[in-house]
């Protein structure tokens, strides 16, 4: 159905388009998610006319949604050292680890909380995204004489 539209919208004969697609991937689906995921590499990938190569990615954006998980938790963060607002700082940056296709968010919750929001494409790397990071800053304020403590948010109607 796909690949009808795309034939459509760009008068390339659908046989084309779905023979380029599977000298690639082994189902077309893969080929719609591989172009969310990595549009460039796809472009790369595929032999086709740039009219139909546009027409294949925009029914592609249109309608593959590559499912996301999202873990939160909060930070306590305390310093009794005058420099402790740089501390807390940089505890919070060491929070930011770079992995990807994990998006991590930090905000201010109020003294001494802050939240942390990890959202990845599953929930075990989501999971071990979020423990990565609250280590990172508790370790950076257990070494600068700080306390640091880091709970996970249960989902509504989850736990005891």
């Amino acid at each position: 159905m796909w690949i009808g539209f795309a034939a459509t919208a760009s008068g390339v004969p659908a046989e084309e388009i779905t023979s380029a697609l599977y000298q690639e991937y082994a189902l077309l689906y893969e080929a719609f998610e591989d172009i969310v995921v990595d549009e460039e590499g796809f472009r790369s990938r595929i032999a086709l006319p740039e009219n139909a190569l546009e027409a294949v990615i925009a029914v592609g954006k249109e309608n593959v949604k590559i499912p996301r998980v999202t873990v939160t938790g909060v930070l306590m963060l305390t310093s009794p050292k005058p420099d402790g607002v740089n501390v807390i700082r940089r505890a919070l940056r060491a929070a930011e680890p770079k992995i990807d296709g994990v998006e991590i968010d930090l905000y201010y919750v109020g003294a001494p909380k802050y939240g942390i929001k990890v959202t990845a494409p599953d929930y075990k790397l989501a999971q071990k995204a979020i423990e990565r990071a609250a280590e990172a800053a508790v370790g950076v304020m257990e070494r600068a004489g700080g306390e640091a403590k880091f709970t996970r948010k249960q989902k509504p109607g989850k736990g005891a």
